[in-house]
């Protein structure tokens, strides 16, 4: 049995979004009734879901709960108008079918630049050891500092009975905490305080105050609900398509967009902030135990407490030492009502220089390639002619420097090399993930740190040898990149195609190219990669791979594919309910899966897949489907909220028994 959620978002005008809850069982999906406000949904899109529960606990709901431990599971749904609604015990409310009311709200608050209208596009809505990221498209990075046991994960849209691959804190704990100052003093006085009714989920968050102005209809529709800004706004003033929160460091990131290269950012957090932090922790326990209630402006708590605005407290306190020496932060405190705004910096990023793949090849056909055995013929173009010395000497480090390690030599700077840099630059990145390699073998894992030197940086430590970062291109390509050792793709598959023609691997050759275009990416194992497109379904795994020109020349082990027309997917959920290894050889797998999939034609289906060992082609079936019938409606995004498995498999379904449930009214 599964349980999730859909968002069912509008295109019209006044028209009310939302989302809706399934359930998928018995080779059947089915809605599940719930009771919320529709109020709250007019006009506004669901953009992110976020599912936090305990890692190895049971969840069990405040009204049994007695004591201050919290097992809550919460849901945290973000909206178009920038607003972050907080339900509290939600799988138990729905099964009760109690009001679906959020208990807290986060704004994102239009912050160091003007907005014209509160309407955000939302790149990623991660949580990690009590920091939730809101990234907007357009570079806006929201920080909040929630009150969580350190036990709460965020749930993937992945259910994985072998675990998940990405579990670098089991093996180190907050080590970058404790390495920084100011980052473990954080951490220390945002560790979790025990619930009560004042100390809730959003105890570390700054109340709304006077800028509830911003958001005029946050009291018409959550009249009785307390709203919070952000603690940490950061500009990246770059684009993003694609978030995910570096799992060595909680205050780095990992961001990409298109004709924006894959990079690693640090967040700088300076001592101005955590004395600011501390003071306000301190403020809120005096007001709270004065007089136990909600908070609802710093100033005014001030007020009762220190009899001045917490802004002036701070200057008389600080004394004009701290804002002195750190001026941008102090001011940012003053303009944006407490909201502190932040500096990143780079410390990795893609280089996407010449490589020798299938596009250099390409338009490259005539020219010979440099045989390292015979001398290099002399450069032409800008290395040549009348500049001095000191400027060749200058040019031709920098082109040493920007030419990649598999690159073949330039013998000149044409307008055809430029055009074929412009072109790969042109990416369409759908998807990253984020592998630790020493939780299996890894046969690249020996990497000579010593012919590395230039690659390492103060930031990249030891921690990141085993960090492997996986990306994926809409266009048919798959690659992954060590930071810690090199700063180009460690393997890049796109070829996804068949050289050869054996008729022994005709279906197999038509399945490659019935690919088209590349939309999810779930990681098996750290090595093992289900990627789903267009016209079906591939299992990759990148360490067996040997031949990446012509992937049906691989063992089937290496590359295995299933042809299925999926239809243009919105996004996609995957329980993965059996796998195991091959008894004899131990390196193949039998993988059993269920993906629910949303589309752009407004379907919601149920597939089961089979990849079998030693086996290149694998199996799809539509178990279910479910089609939106109204035109200024879609479906969207996907929450996978619950998994019970089955201890009887699902039987096979004919045509007839998949068309008669063809449509559901929303």
């Amino acid at each position: 049995m599964i349980t999730f959620g859909v968002s069912v978002p509008g295109n019209g005008k006044d028209v009310v979004s939302g989302y809706r809850l399934f359930r998928y069982q018995d080779d059947a999906l089915t809605p599940l009734p719930i009771t919320s406000d529709n109020a709250t949904d007019r006009n506004e899109m669901i953009q992110k879901f976020c599912y936090l529960r305990p890692r190895d606990r049971l969840t069990i709901p405040e009204c049994q709960n007695g004591g201050l431990m919290d097992s809550s599971d919460y849901l945290l749904v973000a909206k178009s108008n920038g607003i972050i609604e907080i339900f509290r015990d939600y799988q138990y409310r729905v099964s009760q079918r109690l009001q679906l009311e959020p208990n807290f709200i986060l704004t994102c608050l239009p912050v160091a630049h003007e907005r014209n209208t509160l309407d955000l596009t939302i790149a990623g809505l991660e949580f990690k050891d009590g920091l939730l990221y809101c990234c907007t498209k357009d570079g806006d990075l929201y920080i909040f500092i929630l009150n969580l046991p350190n036990d709460y994960i965020q749930e993937e849209n992945i259910y994985n009975p072998m675990g998940m691959p990405d579990l670098f804190e089991i093996a180190a704990p907050n080590i970058r905490d404790t390495s920084r100052l100011e980052e473990g003093i954080l951490f220390v006085y945002s560790k979790f305080t025990g619930r009560t009714k004042l100390q809730h989920i959003c105890y570390y968050c700054h109340p709304m105050g006077q800028q509830i102005s911003i958001y005029p209809q946050l009291k018409v529709l959550y009249p009785s609900i307390p709203y919070f800004k952000p603690c940490i706004y950061v500009n990246l003033k770059k684009e993003v398509s694609n978030f995910r929160i570096n799992p060595l460091d909680r205050f780095s990131f990992i961001a990409m967009a298109p004709r924006v290269p894959l990079t690693i950012y640090k967040i700088h957090l300076p001592k101005l902030f955590t004395d600011f932090f501390i003071k306000f922790v301190k403020l809120k326990r005096a007001v709270l135990k004065r007089s136990p209630q909600e908070i609802h402006d710093i100033d005014e708590a001030s007020t009762s407490v220190y009899r001045c605005k917490f802004l002036d407290f701070l200057r008389f306190d600080f004394r004009g030492i701290q804002t002195d020496m750190d001026p941008r932060t102090w001011n940012s405190l003053m303009a944006n009502d407490y909201v502190v705004e932040l500096n990143c910096s780079c410390v990795w990023r893609q280089r996407q220089g010449n490589v020798k793949d299938d596009l250099y090849k390409l338009f490259h056909r005539q020219v010979d390639i440099y045989d390292e055995e015979r001398e290099r013929p002399a450069s032409r173009g800008s290395l040549t002619g009348s500049m001095d010395s000191s400027a060749r000497s200058s040019s031709l480090r920098r082109s040493i420097l920007e030419r990649t390690i598999d690159a073949v030599p330039c013998y000149n700077n044409s307008a055809t090399d430029r055009f074929i840099r412009c072109i790969r630059q042109n990416t369409c990145p759908v998807d990253i993930r984020i592998v630790n390699t020493k939780l299996g073998d890894d046969p690249m894992s020996a990497t000579n740190e010593d012919d590395h030197d230039s690659n390492r940086t103060s930031f990249l430590t030891d921690d990141y040898k085993d960090m492997d970062i996986i990306t994926l291109d809409k266009f048919l390509c798959l690659t992954a990149f060590r930071p810690k050792y090199i700063d180009e793709p460690l393997m890049k598959l796109d070829s996804f195609h068949s050289v050869t023609k054996d008729a022994t691997n005709s279906e197999a050759r038509w399945a490659l190219m019935n690919l088209s275009s590349f939309k999810k990416l779930f990681m098996i194992t750290n090595s093992i990669c289900m990627i789903f497109d267009t016209f079906g379904v591939v299992l990759i795994d990148r360490f067996k791979v040997v031949n990446s020109h012509d992937l049906l020349e691989n063992d089937p082990e290496a590359f295995k594919i299933i042809d299925f027309e999926i239809g243009l997917i919105n996004d996609i959920a995957v329980v993965i309910t059996h796998i195991d290894k091959c008894h004899d050889c131990g390196g193949s797998y039998n993988i059993e899966f269920i993906a629910i999939v949303t589309t752009v034609a407004g379907t919601l289906s149920a597939l089961q897949g089979d990849f079998y060992c030693h086996e290149r082609l694998g199996k799809m079936r539509c178990r279910d489907k479910l089609k939106i019938n109204k035109k200024h409606k879609f479906l969207d995004q996907i929450v996978l909220l619950d998994y019970e498995p089955s201890r009887k498999r699902s039987r096979e379904h004919t045509a007839e028994d998949r068309t008669k449930r063809s449509k559901v009214q929303y």
